[in-house]
């Protein structure tokens, strides 16, 4: 870990894995006609995933927030720990319950008229890339920082692959190095979802419709460094230690960079649509499927890696701890 010695010469880090997910899923849905002309669909779906297990716990490792009164001394309190301490890299979310209700109404009986309306909740699992990069995280594995933070400046050039760690033999204090963190109070990403729609057939073959359609995503997944440069003495007012390295001006001296993957995503969808479906127009043969929608789309992170903002420069959040900033 940073601070510690390292016995030359280093050999590689341990690349193999052997993840493994413990996940389920169950179901119910039935329709139900509750009137002549109504009817009813209704559904309950239950969703489960685990955290991911390497079968060797003592290879696989987490940033664990610390004591603290806030988020900026929890992190400047926090550390590494194998899942070999920890039991897990993160806890497991037992409570995916994902109802879902549609009702359909024949207005006048005659099969011409309808309106529809639906609503309902739906899980999405972690995404490997995500969680997997946790693979970089000491102690078996160690991302180095090469700046002037670590050795003034001008950063020295080194020739060897292994850097300020090269030799054959002796010993090392490892720097501060970075990390891929998973939150581990994350919980699955969910969507709220929700439509409603007129429909009137005009005759055999043509049919007018006007609908709306809605989303509401929460917790969805993110990333965003906690532990950015100067972010200790511009929170806490202070820099700190980490025994065996010299003081730094972060939040956790003894790391870099925390790429931090949470919950800190949201998205709002809002859309009306105008169409006109017929197969066989004025009585020609000629088919036409005609659509408009107008839409409003809404959200602080687009995709968990924020790919392509501000061309990609910027991994997650403007400000990570304000992620309604980026809405």
């Amino acid at each position: 870990f940073p601070g510690g010695t390292v016995t030359l010469p280093l050999s590689a880090p341990n690349f193999a894995r052997s993840n493994r997910y413990n996940e389920f899923a169950l179901y119910f849905n039935d329709q139900w006609r509750v009137a002549p002309r109504v009817t009813l669909n209704l559904g309950l779906r239950y969703e489960f995933y685990g955290p991911q297990r390497h079968r060797n716990p003592d290879e696989e490792s987490n940033f664990f927030l610390g004591s603290g009164s806030n988020i900026y001394e929890q992190i400047r309190n926090g550390s590494v720990r194998t899942t070999a301490e920890t039991g897990a890299l993160w806890k497991n979310d037992t409570n995916n319950f994902a109802p879902r209700l549609g009702i359909a109404w024949d207005v006048f009986g005659d099969g011409r008229t309808s309106l529809r309306g639906g609503w309902g909740l739906a899980y999405e699992r972690n995404f490997g890339n995500v969680t997997f990069n946790v693979i970089q995280n000491p102690p078996n594995y160690a991302v180095l920082s090469f700046d002037a933070a670590n050795f003034g400046a001008p950063v020295p050039i080194f020739t060897n692959s292994a850097g300020p760690l090269a030799g054959n033999s002796g010993t090392r204090t490892l720097s501060a190095v970075t990390l891929r963190a998973v939150d581990p109070n994350i919980v699955n990403a969910y969507a709220h979802f929700w439509s409603a729609a007129a429909e009137h057939r005009l005759n055999r073959d043509t049919v007018v419709s006007v609908s709306y359609s809605g989303s509401a995503g929460r917790d969805l997944y993110s990333i965003s460094n906690l532990n950015r440069p100067n972010s200790g003495t511009f929170y806490l007012n202070s820099s700190a230690t980490c025994p065996g390295l010299a003081a730094s001006a972060r939040l956790n001296p003894c790391y870099g960079n925390i790429n931090w993957r949470s919950n800190g995503g949201y998205s709002n969808y809002s859309g009306v649509t105008a169409a006109l479906d017929s197969n066989n127009l004025f009585g020609i043969g000629l088919t036409i499927t005609n659509r408009y929608t107008y839409a409003v789309s809404k959200d602080n992170v687009s995709s968990t890696f924020t790919d392509g903002y501000q061309g990609n420069f910027q991994l997650g959040f403007t400000d990570p701890f304000n992620p309604e900033l980026d809405y």
